[in-house]
């Protein structure tokens, strides 16, 4: 589960008018921000959590992922919606009454801009989002069943969070009309880590690459503090390393060995105090199974 809480301080922003604006560039990480003649509080003045659960199923061979997102009783902003980056093949999106919830793609411009498109090229970056239609989400609220189907496996792949803003329009602008600085969830967002989907290995499968690929996921878990036992990640580490240098010549005393990883998996994730927390878990065991059964 990632926790995120931010308590911004209010600035003052004072615009001299004598027959045209001085806009003043100031920090997404400030309380209010000036752009293209429009002042409004940054979406970032949001409190939440996003847990997620990974299940696999065995007749379809493809995971689901079932996000939780709570709003924090100290949140300044409510939610205006969450977005889950993604890999691999589009998703069934499953929307909980009163919701909204797609899939869509965005192409990084060359200048870092970040905008919907249809276009194929190596930019391109897909995400699920999900919001209240009635944007109504206050401050204590929680839902679960935000969810996606027929998924491939897990990895470590970024969420970006927008809290809902008022603007104060400097000028007059036509009805409806949403300047970027607003509109850039890429940006003007709370984003961080949790699972989705990515990427299927390439085929022929190599085991080996594949083994590197879960030694830096729990680097990376580790990093992200869902490991929070170093003992646990030399461990894991290890027992990896010893996998890997056995696949091709001593396949069975490599799957032994991952079996040894899953078991103390269970062990390291449970109690009351688990050194492993939920996500840390769902990767390490889909992707060390994964591994396992191609062996």
């Amino acid at each position: 589960m990632f926790k995120f809480s931010m308590n911004s301080s209010f600035k003052i922003v004072t615009f001299l008018l004598v027959n045209l604006f001085i806009y003043i560039n100031i920090s997404y990480a400030d309380r209010l921000y000036t752009g293209s003649g429009f002042v409004f509080e940054p979406a970032t003045n949001i409190s939440f959590t996003i847990e997620v659960l990974v299940n696999y199923d065995l007749a379809t061979q493809k995971y689901s992922y079932n996000y939780k997102f709570t709003l924090l009783p100290d949140s300044v902003q409510e939610l205006f919606y969450m977005k889950i980056e993604y890999r691999g093949e589009q998703p069934t999106v499953i929307v909980p009454t009163g919701w909204d919830g797609e899939s869509s793609k965005y192409t990084v411009d060359f200048d870092g801009q970040i905008h919907a498109s249809e276009s194929v090229t190596p930019n391109n970056m897909y995400f699920i989002s999900w919001g209240k239609s009635d944007f109504i989400f206050p401050p204590g609220s929680s839902q679960d069943n935000l969810k996606i189907d027929n998924c491939s496996l897990p990895g470590i792949v970024n969420y970006y969070v927008k809290g809902i803003v008022e603007m104060v329009i400097f000028p007059d602008e036509e009805p409806g009309y949403e300047p970027p600085e607003i509109s850039d969830f890429y940006q003007n967002s709370v984003n961080g880590k949790t699972l989705g989907p990515v990427d299927p290995p390439a085929t022929p499968f190599d085991g080996v690459a594949f083994s590197d690929t879960i030694i830096g996921y729990v680097s990376e878990s580790s990093t992200l503090e869902w490991i929070n036992d170093a003992a646990v990640v030399t461990s894991v580490t290890a027992n990896l390393n010893t996998a890997k240098s056995k696949i091709g010549t001593d396949n069975p005393g490599a799957i032994a060995i991952l079996d040894t990883i899953l078991t103390d998996l269970e062990t390291q994730h449970g109690g009351a105090s688990p050194s492993v927390n939920d996500e840390a878990y769902y990767l390490i065991k889909f992707n060390v199974i994964y591994l396992k059964d191609r062996l």
